[in-house]
């Protein structure tokens, strides 16, 4: 391509190069490259790019461990993938293939070698403060601590009253647990192991004694509080020719009635009743 200047001359050329589909449809065919690979002791995680064109699909081949082949499939606009259920520190060779327009284009090929076996030493899990943080009559919890690593499954065990093994399963991502059924006033022990693998942690105790049984209290019947009447002032505040007015006081207590007794003219004795809450007469 020259560009013409004013006056008639010619600038130095540009050019670029394109390629024809020997189809004659003028589509630019598809290519891909640059496959690479992040691989553990048992997956690999494949990535290729695509510098032209477009793919239907991409197929991956490989051969297992036992020398049997694998396909995988995925979609063309999806330029990665992880193989799984590798087997450690074994040589693979993997075929990257694209599908386009039913025409399987390459392959791309990369080979590695899995990483080793992990280590699950138990030394980097760590087991501590087991401890029993509530205690009732009829049970214990107990919580513990894992500061570092992890653990695949716990188990308790401890003897019951009658001198019986228990055990009892934990999940791994459990830290605590409460032991029910147990029996008051008994000291019991606990025993925590940790297990990572096919390795059993050395154990950690915790001590315990079961709270005794509280009787309910009894309750007491209500008491009733009886107050010791008495009779304080009595008095006379009137009197005429033929009556007198009496009048008296109850500072404590009741009375169901009064009795009010005196001798008439002729000496003969007389009784007059009076109700409870009166005070004259």
């Amino acid at each position: 391509l020259h560009g013409e200047r004013p006056g008639g001359s010619y600038s130095a050329p540009f050019s670029t190069k394109i390629i024809i589909d020997s189809s004659g449809t003028g589509k630019i065919p598809a290519t891909f490259k640059d496959i690479s690979a992040t691989v553990t002791s048992n997956s690999a995680h494949l990535s290729w790019t695509v510098s032209s064109g477009d793919f239907d699909s991409f197929l991956i081949q490989y051969k297992d461990a036992e020398g049997k082949l694998q396909e995988l499939l995925t979609e063309g606009d999806s330029h990665e993938i992880t193989i799984p259920n590798l087997v450690p520190s074994h040589r693979y060779t993997i075929d990257l293939y694209g599908i386009s327009n039913q025409e399987r284009l390459g392959p791309a090929s990369i080979t590695f070698v899995t990483g080793p076996q992990e280590d699950v030493s138990v030394h980097k899990s760590v087991l501590r403060d087991f401890v029993v943080s509530e205690v009732t009559s009829n049970s214990a919890r107990l919580t513990w601590r894992v500061p570092s690593g992890r653990f695949d499954s716990f188990f308790l065990k401890y003897r019951d009253s009658e001198g019986s093994n228990q055990t009892l399963h934990v999940d791994g991502d459990s830290h605590k647990i409460i032991i029910p059924n147990l029996v008051p006033s008994q000291r019991y022990r606990f025993n925590l192991y940790g297990v990572l693998g096919t390795v059993i942690h050395e154990p950690l105790f915790a001590d315990a004694v079961t709270a005794a049984v509280q009787e309910p209290k009894k309750e007491k019947p209500d008491e009733t509080i009886v107050i010791k009447p008495s009779l304080g002032e009595f008095s006379v505040l009137d009197v005429t020719s033929d009556t007198i007015h009496l009048y008296w006081t109850v500072p404590t207590g009741s009375y169901d009635s009064f009795l009010i007794q005196y001798k008439d003219a002729d000496g003969q004795p007389q009784a007059l009743p009076v109700e409870g809450d009166s005070r004259e007469v």
